[in-house]
């Protein structure tokens, strides 16, 4: 461009470039102009494709932690009557083994019904 412009000046016809055939020059500056929106086009398609793969990557991400998070919730309610069971007060059953397989039996039921409730509300996935 800067060629172009100092075309007409006096220090062009003395120049190394007053040799080079005009032509050349006409030719030089659109291909370059056009090489330069080429890049333009394909810098954006890049920047696209880069923003789309990262929406993919949290969107999986998401659906990823709320697995686990569903998992969590389904392994604490076991936990939290086990946790009752193993208090230092009186428990109905306490000495017996019955006992055990009741508080167990109560906790697989209560789990089992939040996995039907949770499968149901589309949360568990």
């Amino acid at each position: 461009m800067r060629i172009i412009k100092i075309k007409g000046s006096a220090c062009y016809k003395t120049s190394y470039f007053a040799e080079i055939d005009e032509e050349l020059f006409d030719n030089i500056y659109p291909e370059n102009k056009q090489s330069i929106e080429v890049v333009v086009t394909y810098s954006k398609i890049i920047t696209d494709m880069m923003n789309t793969v990262a929406s993919m990557v949290a969107n999986n991400q998401n659906k990823f932690f709320k697995f686990l998070a569903t998992i969590t919730i389904l392994l604490t309610i076991p936990m939290i009557f086990s946790s009752f069971w193993g208090m230092n007060v009186k428990i109905p059953f306490e000495g017996q083994v019955i006992g055990f397989i009741i508080v167990l039996t109560i906790s697989l039921l209560t789990t089992l019904l939040a996995i039907i409730y949770l499968w149901i509300k589309k949360i568990y996935i």
